[in-house]
C-alpha cells in the first residue's frame, strides 16, 4: 500500500551556499565534519516503476525522437495525485522501500538518541545564526508538510494548514494545479530544466554514485503520522461510501489541530455527493493502523440530502478560508448535491462561480446533472438555457443528454425541440440505444405527433417564441446543421413496424410499413470534407487542435509529442503534398503497416512487417484497375530491419510509383488519412482509428466518413497469384455497404437502426459492445405517415 508523499527536490541554490530563510525553511544542510565518524550506510534506491513502460515506449517510438525533457516531465507528473473520483492505477510503484531515506553522508544519528524532527521555519528564523557549512555536505529537500513545529506551534487548524500549504520560494517550485486532480500540498515540485536541481557535483559532495532520477521517486517519511491517519480514515470512508465515518475523521482533525490534506478535502466533497467509484486507500500497512473494510457502512448511514449539503458547504468554506481552490470534480459534486435537494437556483450560482475559477476546467459532467434535472421536471426553457451554457463552453452533448431533452419534449409536446434533438442524434449516434429508440417510438405514438383542431392543453408547455429563440442562440455559430428528417407531425397519424429486416446487397427493406424502400448512403457535405482535411493538417503542423484538451493521441499510442522542429516538419509535409499533387488521382490508399503486421503477433514472429502480405493486397487492387498508393514508414526499409530478399518488392513498388515512405518523427496515419480526404478515396485498414477520432474532435463527421470509406481485409487460402507460378494468400475484402446504417429519412417515412449482436465500434464512445442476447441480424424500426 502506498504513501502518497513524494519527496521534495534537491536544491541547487542551497548547494551553492544560499543561506536565506526561505531556503533554510525547506532544506537541511548538514556539515559532514560535525557528525560522529561512522561508516556510511548505502541507500538502496527505489525501483523505477516506469521501467516496463519505458520499454514499451521504446517499441512505440523506434525513431527515438522522444526527448529526455519529455521523459522527465512524465516522471514528475506521475507523482501528482489523481482526481478525487479516480480509481487507483494498476501500475502503482512499489513502495516497500518507502521508509528508506537518504542518509547523511558521514554517518547516521546515534542509535541511543531519538531522532529529532526537522526544524520549522519559525525556529530557523529565530535561531541565533545560520547552520554551519562544511567542506563536504549533503542537501536534503523536505516538503512543507514534513515541518513539525515544536515551539510556537500554530494554535488553529487554519493557521497550521496555511503554513503547510505555503510552499517554498525556491525557483524550482511549481504551484500545484488543483484542476488536475486536486493534488495535495505534499505533491512533488517540478524540476528545473527537466532534472533535479542538485545534479551538480557540488550539490552532492562530488559523489556520482547517487542516481538523481531514482531519487525523484523516493517518498518523504516526514509527514506527521496524525495527518496520515486522518487521510487514511477519510479514504476508508470513501472506499466504503461511508460519509459518516469520513466526516467524523474530519471533525477529529479540526478538534485536534491536525492538518487536512487537499486531496482529503476533494475526497470528502465527492463523498457528500455519493461516490460512483471506489477510492484507493494509499496509507502504509501496520498492526496499529489496520482497519477491516466495512462494506455495510453505507447502509448503516442515515445522512439525508440536506445534511450532505451542509457538509459540502462546510468543507467548501473551509477550503476557501485556506485559499485552496476547488477543481471541476469538487464543483460537480456540490452541484449534484444541490440538485438532489432541488435547489436549482443555488446550483446555477455554483456553476457561475466555477466558470470564474481558473483551476476549474469545465467538463460536460459539471452541467449534465442540472440539464437532466430540468428535463425530468419538464422545465423546457431552463433545460435549453443549460444547453446554451454548455455550448458556450464549447462542449458537445452526448446521447444521454439528448435523450433527456427528447423525453422532456415528449412530456411538453414541444415539436420544435423534438425535431432538432432527433436530428442531432441521427448525426451523432450511428446506432442509437434502446432507450433512445423507445423515446422516438413514444413520440410518434403520442397525440403530439398528430395535428388537432383543438389545441391540446399541456400544463408545462413552454412559450414557443422563447423556445425558438433559445434554439437559434444554441446553434447561432453553426455553419451547416444536420439534414432534416422530414415532418414529425401528421394530420392522420403514423404507422410503425419493428424488427424490419434488410437486403444487404442494396439496402431494400423486406417487410413492414416501408417494404420495398431502399436505405441510402448518407453523404458528407463539402464543408465536412474540408473541415476534416483542415483538422488533419493542423494536427500535423501544430501538434494538436486548439480545443483539444487531451494530452494523449488516443488509440493507446501514448501522449502527444511536442518535441519536434516545426519548420522541419513543415518541409517534410510540403514534400509529401507536392508528391501527391504530381502523382494524381488515388482510388485506394493502403495503410501498409496495418497490413504488414496483420496476424504477426505469434511466438518468434519477425520484427519486420510481412512485405509479401502488403504486396498481395496491392496486387489485388491493381488487378481491379484501381489506382493504389502504399503508405509505409521509412524505417521499414532500413537495411537493419528489412531482409535482403524483400528488397525486390521495394524496387517494384517504387518503379511503379505506388509507394510513399513517410519520414521519421511523423505518424504515417496522417499521410494516408490526408490522401483519403484529399482524393476522397477508399482506405484499406483494419485500424479503428480511435486516435483520429479523439484528436480531431469531429466525431460526427469522422464516424460517417469512416463508415462510408473504410475497407476491411483478411487473408484466405493459398493460390497462384500470376502465370509464373508465384503463390500467395487470397485477399478477402469487405467494402462499405451500399447504404448507411443510421437514422435516415426514406420516401415518406423514417428508418431507425436497432442494436444487433456483435455491434462494436459503431457507437460514439468507440467501445460499446452489444449484448449476446441481441438479434444477430440487422433490423430497423420503420415509421411512416398515414395517407
Amino acid at each position: 500500500e502506498d504513501i502518497d508523499e513524494p519527496m521534495g527536490n534537491f536544491s541547487s541554490e542551497a548547494a551553492k551556499g544560499d543561506k536565506s530563510n526561505d531556503s533554510l525553511a525547506t532544506e537541511a544542510v548538514v556539515d559532514k565534519m560535525s557528525q560522529p565518524e561512522k561508516s556510511s550506510e548505502s541507500v538502496e534506491p527505489l525501483k523505477d516503476s516506469n521501467t516496463e513502460d519505458a520499454k514499451m515506449a521504446e517499441k512505440d517510438d523506434p525513431d527515438g525522437k522522444e526527448s529526455s525533457e519529455a521523459k522527465h516531465h512524465q516522471a514528475a507528473s506521475d507523482m501528482v495525485v489523481d482526481e478525487p473520483k479516480s480509481t487507483a492505477s494498476n501500475n502503482e510503484p512499489d513502495h516497500q522501500e518507502v521508509d528508506k531515506v537518504m542518509e547523511v553522508e558521514g554517518g547516521t544519528p546515534d542509535k541511543g538518541k531519538e531522532e529529532s524532527p526537522m526544524p520549522g521555519k519559525d525556529e530557523i528564523e529565530s535561531s541565533p545564526g545560520p547552520v554551519p557549512l562544511g567542506e563536504t555536505k549533503k542537501v536534503i529537500s523536505v516538503s512543507d508538510s514534513s515541518l513539525e513545529v515544536k515551539d510556537g506551534e500554530p494554535k488553529s487548524l487554519n493557521e497550521k494548514m496555511e503554513n503547510g500549504n505555503a510552499g517554498t520560494k525556491d525557483e524550482t517550485a511549481k504551484p500545484i494545479d488543483a484542476s488536475e486532480g486536486g493534488a495535495s500540498d505534499d505533491a512533488a515540485m517540478s524540476v528545473k530544466d527537466g532534472d533535479n536541481a542538485a545534479s551538480s557535483d557540488d550539490a552532492d559532495g562530488g559523489n556520482p554514485t547517487i542516481d538523481r532520477k531514482k531519487q525523484k521517486h523516493v517518498r518523504s517519511k516526514h509527514t506527521d503520522p496524525k495527518v496520515l491517519e486522518i487521510r487514511r480514515k477519510i479514504q476508508i470512508g470513501c472506499r466504503d461510501n461511508d460519509l459518516e465515518s469520513a466526516m467524523k475523521a474530519y471533525h477529529e482533525a479540526i478538534e485536534n489541530n491536525i492538518r487536512v490534506e487537499a486531496q482529503s478535502f476533494y475526497n470528502l466533497l465527492n463523498l457528500c455527493d455519493g461516490l460512483e467509484r471506489t477510492v484507493h486507500v494509499g496509507t502504509p500497512k501496520g498492526p496499529e493502523r489496520a482497519v477491516s473494510p466495512n462494506p455495510a457502512a453505507a447502509a448503516c448511514s442515515h445522512i439525508d440530502n440536506k445534511q450532505r449539503q451542509e457538509y459540502a458547504f462546510k468543507i467548501k468554506e473551509h477550503m476557501e478560508a485556506l485559499s485552496l481552490p476547488l477543481n471541476e470534480a469538487a464543483y460537480t459534486a456540490i452541484v449534484k448535491v444541490l440538485i438532489r435537494n432541488k435547489e436549482y437556483e443555488k446550483a446555477e450560482e455554483i456553476l457561475d462561480e466555477s466558470e470564474s475559477v481558473q483551476q476549474c476546467k469545465p467538463r460536460l459532467r459539471l452541467y449534465a446533472a442540472l440539464l437532466s434535472a430540468y428535463s425530468e421536471e419538464r422545465h423546457m426553457l431552463e433545460a435549453l438555457s443549460c444547453w446554451l451554457r454548455i455550448t458556450k463552453q464549447k462542449l458537445d452533448l452526448t446521447e444521454r443528454e439528448l435523450l433527456a431533452l427528447m423525453q422532456c419534449a415528449i412530456g411538453t409536446g414541444d415539436a420544435a425541440v423534438f425535431d432538432r434533438v432527433v436530428r442531432e442524434i441521427a448525426e451523432l449516434v450511428p446506432v442509437p440505444s434502446k432507450e433512445t429508440v423507445s423515446a422516438i417510438l413514444e413520440w410518434f405514438e403520442s397525440p403530439h405527433a398528430v395535428f388537432h383542431e383543438d389545441e391540446i392543453r399541456i400544463p408545462k408547455k413552454a412559450d414557443e417564441g422563447k423556445v425558438k429563440a433559445l434554439l437559434n442562440e444554441i446553434f447561432r455559430d453553426e455553419v451547416e446543421g444536420p439534414p432534416s428528417l422530414g415532418p414529425i407531425q401528421s394530420a392522420k397519424g403514423w404507422l410503425t413496424s419493428s424488427a424490419v429486416t434488410v437486403d444487404h446487397a442494396d439496402g431494400t427493406l423486406k417487410e413492414g410499413c416501408l417494404k420495398g424502400c431502399k436505405l441510402q448512403p448518407v453523404p458528407l457535405s463539402e464543408r465536412a470534407w474540408n473541415e476534416m482535411l483542415s483538422m488533419n493538417e493542423k494536427i500535423v503542423l501544430e501538434g494538436k487542435l486548439e480545443n483539444n484538451k487531451s494530452k494523449f493521441q488516443g488509440g493507446r499510442k501514448g501522449e502527444m509529442r511536442n518535441d519536434f522542429d516545426p519548420e522541419e516538419r513543415k518541409n517534410k509535409w510540403t514534400h509529401f503534398v507536392d508528391f501527391l499533387e504530381a502523382r494524381g488521382k488515388v482510388d485506394v490508399v493502403i495503410d501498409a503497416a496495418n497490413v504488414g503486421y496483420f496476424k504477426q503477433n505469434f511466438a518468434d514472429a519477425p520484427k519486420h512487417v510481412d512485405y509479401e502480405q502488403i504486396d498481395w493486397v496491392a496486387q489485388r487492387f491493381l488487378s481491379m484497375n484501381k489506382k493504389v498508393l502504399l503508405v509505409l514508414h521509412e524505417r521499414h526499409f532500413s537495411p537493419n530491419l528489412m531482409p535482403e530478399k524483400y528488397q525486390p518488392l521495394q524496387s517494384k513498388w517504387e518503379q511503379s510509383g505506388i509507394l510513399y515512405k513517410t519520414p521519421a518523427g511523423m505518424n504515417d496515419d496522417w499521410f494516408w488519412l490526408h490522401v483519403a480526404l484529399k482524393h476522397r478515396s477508399l482506405v484499406l485498414t483494419n485500424d479503428e482509428m480511435r486516435d483520429h477520432h479523439f484528436q480531431m474532435l469531429a466525431p460526427r463527421i469522422f464516424l460517417r466518413w469512416k463508415e462510408r470509406h473504410q475497407v476491411h481485409f483478411n487473408f484466405g487460402e493459398w493460390e497462384n497469384t500470376d502465370g509464373d507460378g508465384n503463390r500467395g494468400r487470397r485477399v478477402n475484402l469487405e467494402f462499405p455497404s451500399a447504404y448507411s446504417r443510421r437514422i435516415q429519412r426514406i420516401d415518406a417515412g423514417l428508418a431507425v437502426p436497432l442494436i444487433k449482436k456483435g455491434d462494436e465500434n459503431r457507437f460514439l464512445d468507440g467501445s460499446h459492445v452489444a449484448d449476446d442476447d441481441e438479434p444477430s441480424i440487422e433490423t430497423y424500426l420503420c415509421i411512416r405517415e398515414m395517407e
